[in-house]
């Protein structure tokens, strides 16, 4: 049986292929399919996610994710399993927060999670001017080269015929998800990491030869249903040397944040 299984329901076969993962020996340790599609590399969406769904796995079931911070370490290859171990670090009152490392013959990837139980308090948000409705703009192709494409239906604010594009997009999953608020938490972690690395670029003319994603942020604020529309926007927020920081958010079409997303990148320069 899934590791997941108790956090997870009838889905799209790609959202229980994510986060379904198998128990290794007695100890708080998974192992996470490997990608179905796309490139050699493993993508940086997909291994958070399953760190996220394995660190869920070890925390009781009435906490919720609400923030993770993460590292990428080393390239990952998408054609091979991932091994999840799990540190306990703390268990609270409200708050449960958890290690997670993930291997590939070397550690590739480690991540910090907090989980919450829900609490009652205040609702509130900065109003932020209204974006074009996703009706007004026509969708991306998908692409097969880039799997992700084809789990989500992808309409840019400034529409593009590649197949691909930067934030800001309203994007929401093809199919209805399944699940509970773990697995839709797990989802919008894998889609956070959809093209922000290339977000934190400066906006000059030059651009960078080289985009590596080092470090990602998510803080989850609002329960998420992955197939209504979400405005995923992201902006440079600083660039010195090499190194590059993005600041993004995830909106519901009545301007509610659902989520804050950072990401840190390595943009190194063409050399002449």
């Amino acid at each position: 049986m899934a590791a997941s299984t108790e956090h997870v329901g009838a889905q799209p076969e790609w959202v229980s292929g994510l986060l379904e993962l198998s128990p290794l020996g007695e100890g708080d340790s998974f192992e996470g399919r490997p990608q179905t599609a796309g490139g050699p590399r493993l993508f940086g969406g997909h291994v958070a996610a399953q760190a996220l769904a394995a660190a869920a796995a070890t925390v009781d079931a009435d906490r919720v994710p609400h923030v993770l911070h993460a590292t990428f370490l080393r390239v990952g290859r998408s054609r091979l399993p991932v091994q999840y171990d799990v540190e306990r670090t703390r268990d609270g009152r409200s708050f449960s927060t958890r290690r997670v490392i993930a291997v590939q013959h070397d550690v590739v990837f480690e991540m910090t999670a907090g989980f919450h139980t829900p609490e009652s308090g205040i609702d509130w948000y900065p109003p932020a001017p209204a974006p074009p409705s996703p009706d007004d703009l026509p969708s991306l192709p998908p692409r097969l080269d880039r799997p992700s494409t084809g789990f989500f239906e992808i309409r840019p604010l400034t529409p593009s015929a590649s197949g691909f594009s930067l934030p800001p997009y309203w994007i929401r999953a093809r199919e209805p998800l399944g699940g509970d608020e773990i697995t839709a938490r797990c989802v919008l972690t894998f889609m956070s990491d959809m093209g922000i690395v290339a977000a934190a670029r400066a906006p000059l003319p030059d651009p960078p030869a080289a985009a590596v994603s080092l470090n990602h942020a998510v803080w989850f604020h609002r329960p998420f249903v992955a197939d209504q529309w979400h405005l995923f926007s992201a902006d440079p927020a600083t660039n010195n040397g090499a190194l590059g920081l993005a600041a993004g958010s995830f909106r519901r079409e009545d301007g509610a944040v659902i989520a804050t997303v950072m990401q840190e990148g390595l943009l190194r320069a063409n050399r002449r």
